[in-house]
């Protein structure tokens, strides 16, 4: 989470996160000062998301519903982004290049698209066995809502199946998502694919598993 609070601090305008989900980040960058939106598709993690910003008493964050495989908004992002590996659920690359074109396109001038994906199975031998499941894990804790799952691996689909449990002050989402695995080569492809070129790169987690870029807009 420091690493996108940052990120937003340095991206001197508003700024979208794609698949924002329960606004356990969209909070936090509500509260740390930036002008932030969150858009997401699934109904029962907006409304958790509403629920959270309850009482607070301020302009920001707004929540939208929308595919962000296809959306239109009336406004230019400092920073646009998809964190928590949220570009893996759409398993289609074709779909993942929509999503990045479509934040190429909602970006000011200057601004960037920022984004984090893991490749679940890395490791080689080392890494998950077939249909192999991790146990529960505490994944994240932010404005009091909790995160817990487990991954269960498909290495011959290249997929993983993930189950999250979020809670909160008397209330609870349970789902259960597939992400597809994305390594840097892969990625690489994609934000050329939608017209963009990275210019950082992080890595982290067991043998730098988990990528973040932050990119911008090219001209081939």
């Amino acid at each position: 989470m420091a690493f996108w609070l940052e990120v937003a601090r340095q991206a001197g305008g508003p700024v979208l996160e794609l698949a924002c989900g329960t606004g356990r980040l969209t909070h936090a960058l509500a509260d740390a000062g930036a002008a932030v939106v969150g858009l997401d598709n699934d109904p029962v993690m907006l409304s958790a998301a509403s629920a959270a910003n309850a009482g607070r008493h301020r302009g920001w964050p707004i929540f939208i519903a929308g595919d962000m495989r296809r959306f239109a908004l009336n406004c230019r992002f400092g920073l646009v982004f998809v964190g928590y590996n949220s570009l893996q659920l759409l398993t289609d690359p074709r779909d993942m290049t929509a999503c990045l074109r479509l934040a190429r396109e909602h970006l000011a001038p200057g601004a960037r698209v920022g984004v984090e994906v893991t490749d679940f199975q890395t490791g080689g031998a080392d890494g998950p066995d077939d249909r192999a499941e991790q146990p529960p894990e505490r994944l994240g804790d932010a404005e009091g809502i909790r995160l817990t799952g487990t991954l269960v691996h498909d290495l011959e689909e290249r997929t993983s199946c993930y189950r999250r449990h979020f809670s909160g002050d008397g209330w609870t989402v349970d789902n259960q998502i597939v992400v597809r695995s994305l390594d840097r080569p892969e990625l690489e492809i994609l934000l050329r694919e939608a017209g963009l070129t990275a210019v950082k790169y992080w890595t982290s987690g067991a043998s730098g598993a988990t990528l973040r870029a932050l990119a911008v807009p090219y001209q081939p």
